[in-house]
């Protein structure tokens, strides 16, 4: 959606910077609605057709990380359309309706949990709010448009409050989570 911008980004990136699709994939959609029966529009799947466009522009812009799907109102994904992120978003997903965590046909994923607001103080109570009693607990949440120095308050606010988070990039966070499901599909 913003070519110019990802090439200056690219040019630009330092080694702290990672990058990662969001919003469905290669198209602000929701993917539920391209498997049969398509309510709205009647006509055949367009999983695939949708996949080989991804597959184009994940490649082009060295992508295989989706990093939030938009479910919506959408049914969930099925087997066929997680099978069609495998193809092109190999390193991992993130889902609105997925179970909360596992691995697909060698691709890792996890369920979104809450959009974060508020201070950063606010924001760290209630992400460690959701926090699970077992061990590891693999969590997502997102920001919207936060500055990179509120980011760093929210992670030293959870800090303070002595939460043993640990707070890693996404190509690390799903490795680990491949690791702990032991890279089975599920």
């Amino acid at each position: 959606r913003f070519a110019p911008g990802m090439v200056y980004f690219r040019k630009t990136k330092t080694p702290n910077d990672f990058f990662v699709a969001g919003d469905s994939g290669a198209g602000y959609i929701n993917p539920g609605h391209l498997e049969e029966p398509r309510r709205f529009s009647g006509l055949p799947s367009g999983v695939e057709t949708w996949a080989r466009h991804c597959r184009k522009f994940y490649g082009r812009w060295d992508l295989s990380i989706t990093g939030f799907i938009i479910d919506g109102f959408a049914p969930a994904m099925s087997e066929q359309t997680l099978r069609a992120y495998a193809t092109f978003s190999q390193d991992g997903i993130v889902a609105q309706k997925i179970a909360p965590g596992g691995v697909f046909e060698g691709m890792p994923f996890v369920r979104m949990n809450l959009d974060l607001g508020g201070t950063p103080a606010e924001a760290a109570e209630q992400a460690l709010s959701r926090l699970g009693p077992t061990v590891p607990d693999f969590q997502i949440f997102r920001t919207i448009l936060w500055r990179p120095s509120a980011l760093k308050e929210l992670y030293e606010a959870m800090e303070t409050q002595g939460a043993n988070v640990e707070i890693v990039d996404p190509f690390t966070f799903f490795l680990l989570v491949k690791q702990h499901y032991g890279g089975e599909s599920r």
